[in-house]
């Protein structure tokens, strides 16, 4: 009986409040091969709970996906996923690529397909997951330049690390501040970690909600 009080209290303290500022939220996810399928799982789970906190609705927040390995994608498109039982659908249909980490190829993406989309007047934010560093490729770009595009469309970077193989370092060059690099040891702390990286979102959307 006391584990199931414990289980039953942890996960109502674990659930974030829910954010009223609409936002257009870019989630910029991994899918290289050292992520590995059960942390995938997981990594899904995360961004759909995350989405959850800020209302998905057609005048409300809005959610987008890309997706990157060797190469990057686009899932999910603004406007293209309102219903949120639609989007998390949307999520969990996501394919596990294996491949390498090519984070640069991503932020370009997402700069130039995702945000040229946005609707103006609405702040915009970029969550980018990872459980490594960028790939060294021979034609990879330096993570400030390739996130460049993104400032220059004032889109604020969440940088968010999980595991190990995490340079705080090279997240920190894509994003505005320190506080906005969250790094957690595994998945499992970075679902303890949800309520403070939504609250950091939310407050991020309310700063720009009120330039």
């Amino acid at each position: 009986m006391a584990t199931t009080s414990l289980t039953c209290c942890l996960s109502f303290s674990l659930a974030p409040p829910p954010c009223s500022t609409p936002v257009d939220l870019a989630f910029i996810i991994d899918s290289s091969g050292s992520i590995g399928r059960t942390n995938y799982k997981k990594q899904k789970n995360f961004v759909k709970e995350v989405a959850k906190t800020f209302g998905l609705s057609p005048n409300g927040s809005r959610a987008a996906m890309v997706l990157y390995s060797n190469s990057a994608s686009v899932k999910a498109r603004f406007g293209q996923y309102t219903d949120p039982k639609e989007f998390d659908g949307a999520v969990d249909s996501l394919p596990y690529e294996r491949g390498l980490t090519r984070i640069d190829k991503a932020l370009e993406l997402t700069a130039s397909d995702i945000f040229a989309q946005s609707r103006s007047g609405v702040p915009k934010i970029a969550m980018l997951i990872t459980d490594g560093t960028q790939t060294a490729a021979a034609d990879a770009k330096g993570l400030k330049e390739a996130s460049e595009p993104l400032r220059q469309a004032g889109v604020r970077v969440l940088a968010v690390g999980v595991g190990k193989g995490v340079d705080r370092e090279e997240l920190r060059l894509v994003t505005e501040s320190d506080e906005d690099v969250v790094v957690a040891a595994d998945f499992e702390d970075l679902l303890l970690k949800l309520s403070n990286l939504t609250s950091q979102a939310c407050r991020l959307a309310g700063k720009h909600h009120q330039k």
